[in-house]
C-alpha cells in the first residue's frame, strides 16, 4: 500500500463487520460460535485426550513396577 500527500493509504482494506449483522445479538452469536469452534472446544479436547494419556499411563505403571 502506498500513501498519498494526505496520508491515506491506496489499497489498504480491512476484514471488519461493520453493518452485518441485522441484529446485535447475531453477531454475538457468530463471535460466541467462532470463539468456541476456535478456542473452547479444541482446547476441551486436548483436555480429555491428556487426562485420558495421563490416567492410562499412571494405570499402567502402578499395575507393571518394572
Amino acid at each position: 500500500a502506498v500513501a498519498d500527500d494526505s496520508g491515506q493509504t491506496e489499497g489498504f482494506s480491512q476484514c471488519v463487520t461493520h453493518c452485518s449483522f441485522p441484529q446485535w445479538w447475531h453477531q454475538a452469536f457468530y463471535n460466541f460460535f467462532t470463539f468456541s469452534c476456535l478456542f473452547i472446544i479444541p482446547l476441551l479436547i486436548m483436555l480429555i485426550c491428556n487426562a485420558k494419556i495421563i490416567f492410562t499411563l499412571t494405570r499402567v505403571l502402578h499395575q507393571d513396577p518394572h
